[in-house]
């Protein structure tokens, strides 16, 4: 009696991967790892680090700047930080494409809220409190860290696993990640509600009109404010002047314009309110290492 062939047993199916809204994982805008990323893919990352345990230094504006648990380090793009005396250090670094977030923000009802708009031109522009270093350093109690700490480990575990909805599961957790960065920010400080929201209006006015001339006198009347009263509480807030802003406003505008517009480099930099192209290629230069033609050629490689 002829026996019917035993059909073999079909391999068990793996998990499918959802990588259907930004290819796959490696690919996605936000990144989280124990360690600093490397690289000059990494110039249009911003980098939200949380010093999870162990001490250590770094340099910022001339001074040493000592962090341990409960620390936050915010690096801006084009940037980058050292630390030393760091052997026992511990932190959990968030990687954010700039592009990618300065587009997923506009859509958040924090947004438009002033204790968000203090806290993220630091990412998006690149300036901070100490000058030019693109660092900004703060600490935060052990409740709103913990929070963090908890939300960065479910962006992490989601980026990992790549289970049906991890994209759309990252994102909604970055954004509580956010949110909760920003209250906490906004309670460590100590200026005035007021001067925070005022201040606040005059970043908003800059976003939204950084491709046209705009002068102390209109981001004054923004703030509702004197002259002199607003450029000092401005600094005072921001650590940076209301022209240095708004030429990192206009600089991350052109980035974003040389990676995805088929405009000439002399467009882009009257379009992003600049009046002198050899002004903006300095400038651009400067702040991201290399001329807007070759950052160009090297992101359309």
């Amino acid at each position: 009696m002829n026996k019917k062939p035993v059909k073999s047993a079909r391999p068990a199916r793996k998990p499918r991967q959802d990588v259907s809204a930004h290819g796959s994982s490696a690919s996605f805008p936000l990144q989280v790892s124990p360690v600093l990323p490397k690289g000059p893919v990494e110039r249009q990352r911003a980098c939200i680090i949380l010093i999870t345990g162990g001490t250590g230094s770094f340099e910022l504006g001339g001074h040493v700047q000592e962090v341990s648990l409960g620390h936050i380090v915010i690096v801006s793009p084009g940037h980058s930080v050292t630390f030393v005396e760091s052997e026992n250090l511990q932190m959990r670094v968030v990687g954010i494409s700039v592009p990618w977030f300065r587009a997923t923000a506009r859509g958040w009802e924090i947004a438009r809220q002033t204790n968000f708009k203090l806290l993220y031109p630091f990412i998006l522009a690149g300036q901070t409190r100490c000058g030019d270093e693109g660092i900004l350093h703060f600490c935060l109690i052990s409740q709103i860290f913990e929070q963090l700490m908890a939300l960065a480990g479910e962006i992490e575990r989601e980026i990992a696993e790549c289970h049906p909805g991890w994209s759309d599961l990252a994102c909604g957790h970055f954004q509580h990640l956010c949110i909760a960065l920003s209250r906490g920010y906004t309670q460590q400080r100590r200026t005035s509600l007021e001067t925070d929201r005022r201040v606040a209006k005059a970043v908003e006015y800059i976003e939204l009109n950084f491709c046209e001339e705009i002068n102390v006198d209109a981001l004054a009347n923004a703030a509702a404010m004197s002259k002199r009263n607003f450029y000092r509480l401005f600094r005072q807030t921001l650590g940076l002047t209301p022209n240095a802003l708004l030429k990192q406003v206009r600089l991350t505008r052109a980035s974003e314009m040389l990676r995805l517009s088929e405009s000439t480099i002399t467009e882009i930099c009257y379009d992003c309110g600049f009046t002198d192209s050899n002004f903006f290629s300095r400038e651009f230069r400067r702040t991201h290492g290399m001329s807007p033609t070759h950052y160009r050629r090297i992101w359309r490689r």
